[in-house]
């Protein structure tokens, strides 16, 4: 009897052993998963903190282009507006010089005639 317990209780040690070595192992293979979820965890808040950071990036930028389109459409419009002009101010000179032309023209003819008589 003696010799069956004290087989039964070496028995039942090498299970408390097994047990604990067990215990131990799924103690540290939580510590580690639970390590990896924190990191996963401060990267993912680190990941969300940049996708806000370029979102506002974004809005300001498509800001910006709109601003810029809109200028672009301004100066177009100007010039367009200026070519009008130029164009209007090269036909009035041109125009001018063609009255004075004339005149001159006239004042000579007159001038020949005055001579003349």
């Amino acid at each position: 009897m003696k010799t069956r317990l004290e087989s039964d209780l070496r028995h039942n040690t090498e299970k408390l052993l097994d047990l604990q070595k067990l215990q131990q192992q799924t103690a540290d293979g939580l510590a580690r998963h639970k390590f990896d979820y924190e990191q996963t965890a401060t990267r993912l808040e680190d990941e969300q903190a940049q996708v806000a950071n370029l979102l506002k990036k974004i809005k300001e930028l498509q800001t910006r282009i709109h601003e810029l389109e809109q200028e672009v459409v301004e100066e177009r419009d100007l010039r367009t507006k200026s070519d009008r002009l130029r164009t209007d101010v090269a036909r009035d000179l041109e125009d001018a010089l063609e009255q004075l032309r004339i005149a001159n023209t006239n004042n000579k003819s007159k001038d020949k005639g005055t001579v003349m008589k």
